[in-house]
């Protein structure tokens, strides 16, 4: 058994796994993925190295094989919708308060618009929508000064919504620097929204079906740098990540309390910028670079069931891994 083997079995009987090191890379034949993790599609408008149209890229983590084109896009993306085996949807931006959801496929990277919806002028961050497909309805967290409300956006009616869901504490810096995200669980049909109010971490809550609302003080922790909210089988993980490291919480949101799993030692990445990370149905990605070498690039497979990492590095074709904005991971 190898020595690194030895610490995570070491660090799990106290609860909390580290990595800082590069472990072995395992494929398997029979499913053609690593560690569940088959492959990944971004976009990326990295403009200073590859023009200003978006290019789509696509990496198999078992063959270590890129591929990247240019799309037929010429607006800013605003978020993503969904991931699918063959095709995501997002929405970009076509014009002042205008939001058109799009797909895009993974055979041609072709982008096609399928709906549109006209909204005020809102200022929102762009960030991945929480969204369910069976009603084609999307949610964002919105905050306009101490109002923090989830705004819901029908595809099909082409109509928006705005839902109350707290009145926010303004303390200290963070709250200017950190803007509310969301996530969506389809099994439960809950929006959960992570934001900062009287410097603390909180958790917002609509579920979609009842309309109810709620939120609550979820880490008592200096909200002093921004964090992110993803859903794996249902459960909810709070990503912190100061530039130094990535933290993994699992939070309960019946309890209003957080754990933290894990936390990845990010302080040796060199030259990646964007989006750092992703999900899949029972993974978390993380997406860095801790390699010397120039094109390339570092995915770090997380499994929040037994909360142990995999690194993998992989090649960067045209620089296209250095500032991902939208991500599948399959």
């Amino acid at each position: 058994m190898k020595l690194y083997t030895i610490l995570i079995l070491s660090l799990l009987s106290i609860g909390l796994v580290s990595s800082q090191w590069p472990s072995s890379s395992s494929s398997s034949s029979s499913d053609n993925s690593i560690d569940g993790v088959h492959y990944l599609v971004g976009i990326s408008t990295n403009y200073s190295r590859i023009g200003k149209t978006p290019v789509a890229f696509q990496y198999n983590f078992t063959t270590q094989y890129t591929r990247a084109d240019y799309t037929n896009l010429h607006s800013a993306i605003f978020g993503m919708l969904e991931c699918k085996p063959n095709y995501m949807t997002f929405v970009h931006v076509n014009g002042t308060g205008v939001f058109v959801k799009a797909q895009m496929d993974f055979t041609y990277f072709n982008v096609q618009d399928l709906s549109t919806i006209y909204v005020d002028n809102y200022a929102i961050t762009p960030q991945d929508f929480g969204y369910d497909s069976t009603t084609d309805r999307a949610y964002l967290p919105l905050l306009t000064g101490n109002n923090l409300q989830v705004w819901q956006l029908d595809f099909q009616l082409g109509s928006t919504t705005l839902i109350r869901l707290s009145t926010i504490v303004k303390k200290g810096g963070a709250n200017s620097s950190f803007s509310p995200v969301g996530t969506y669980d389809p099994s439960t049909g809950r929006y959960y929204v992570l934001y900062v109010s009287n410097n603390v971490y909180n958790l917002g809550i609509f579920n979609t079906k009842t309309k109810n609302t709620s939120g609550n003080v979820i880490l008592f922790l200096p909200a002093d740098v921004p964090a992110d909210i993803v859903v794996v089988e249902s459960k909810v993980f709070v990503l912190v990540n100061n530039g130094i490291d990535i933290y993994i919480y699992q939070v309960d949101p019946i309890k209003n309390a957080a754990k933290l799993l894990a936390y990845f030692d990010n302080s040796q990445s060199i030259g990646y910028s964007g989006k750092y990370y992703a999900v899949t149905s029972n993974r978390i990605v993380l997406f860095t670079n801790l390699n010397s070498r120039l094109n390339t690039a570092t995915y770090i497979v997380f499994d929040p069931v037994t909360s142990l990492f995999e690194e993998i590095i992989g090649d960067d074709e045209i620089g296209a891994f250095n500032l991902i904005t939208q991500a599948c991971v399959i």
